[in-house]
């Protein structure tokens, strides 16, 4: 492979380090308001319960994000659209975390901030997401490696695409399932309109999402109704539905640390239900990951492009390469004019 093809893929792994630098400075910022917070007994309580409630869905990010680097870094062409998918994901989330750092740290009703300077949050926020924007963009290249020339055409669809249609409609079944057994437990969101409207829209773009990648996923499966464009729908109706899955993933955890007796005032719910309600939630990322995945393997590729050009060679209207232009015979005679009419001289 020529070197300058592996540029963008080198400056789309580095890249990976300033993201994972900036959440881990953001949750430095957090660490410190936490610590300025315990001059006040009632406040630190609360501020540590939700340093808790943050921490968990940036660590959750913050290894899988590594794990795909990694795999793409040991040339796993599956792993290469996974982590576009994740990194352009990555950034609601990182944005939605750095809200809640903001409205925690600042509040008004404070006498003093309690955390650092404030644009030290915001210029975390900046590099991650610079960072993320970064890999996604740099590794944004045809979601599929190409087969060896001599590898056979598959005649049905290969495994990693048969499992797809099931993987992602599991993924958004586990993610609307665990994000909505936390609203109805969380006393405090569920007393919050506002907050529950917000995740009331996640839950739709995760469920519309699922739907609509599974169903375009099994479609393509299928190899017919323009394959190619099925398996592009389906990857961005997965992509919806992993955007939705990371930021449920901000709320989830809540339910969790209640659970665990962390927020104080909150009502009691039994801590297997907490945990079992975050392990479903990161369940139905990794399922959506496995489902991208297999749309990115290139023996789907293959099956795809094969697919897709079965079609074509079959449509009726493959083989009209050329106008038809109707003319009459040099030598025939003109067509007489019709009974009682006329002809143009």
């Amino acid at each position: 492979m020529p070197r300058a093809s592996r540029v963008p893929l080198i400056v789309g792994l580095l890249a990976v380090l300033p993201a994972l630098g900036g959440l881990a400075w953001l949750a430095w910022a957090f660490e410190a308001g936490v610590d300025h917070a315990r001059v006040e007994p009632y406040l630190h309580a609360g501020v540590a319960a939700e340093a808790v409630v943050w921490l968990i869905p940036a660590v959750t990010f913050a290894a899988l994000l590594l794990v795909t680097a990694g795999l793409v870094a040991a040339r796993r062409p599956a792993a290469r659209p996974v982590l576009v998918s994740l990194a352009y994901g990555g950034v609601p989330l990182t944005l939605w975390l750095s809200l809640e750092y903001h409205g925690l740290m600042y509040q008004p009703a404070y006498d003093v901030w309690i955390g650092p300077a404030r644009w030290v949050g915001a210029v975390a926020t900046g590099v991650a997401v610079l960072g993320l924007l970064a890999t996604a963009i740099c590794l944004a290249l045809p979601a599929a490696g190409r087969a060896p020339a001599d590898t056979p055409a598959p005649v049905s669809a290969p495994g990693p695409l048969r499992r797809c249609p099931w993987l992602l409609g599991a993924g958004a079944v586990l993610g609307v399932g665990s994000l909505g057994t936390a609203l109805v437990l969380d006393s405090f969101v569920t007393s919050t309109p506002a907050v529950l409207a917000i995740f009331g829209l996640v839950a739709l773009l995760m469920a519309a999402g699922g739907i609509g990648s599974a169903a375009a996923a099994g479609i393509a499966r299928d190899g017919r109704l323009v394959p190619a464009r099925m398996a592009r729908m389906a990857r961005i109706g997965a992509g919806g539905l992993l955007v939705g899955q990371l930021v449920a993933a901000c709320q989830v955890p809540e339910t969790t640390v209640i659970s665990l007796g962390r927020l104080a005032g909150a009502e009691a719910v039994p801590a297997w239900i907490g945990i079992t309600s975050y392990a479903l939630t990161a369940a139905g990322i990794v399922a959506t990951l496995l489902g991208l995945a297999g749309l990115g393997d290139p023996r789907t590729a293959r099956y795809i492009a094969e697919s897709q050009a079965r079609r074509d060679q079959w449509a009726p209207w493959a083989g009209w390469s050329t106008a038809v232009v109707l003319a009459p015979h040099p030598g025939a005679a003109p067509p007489p004019p019709p009974t009682g009419g006329w002809s143009a001289p």
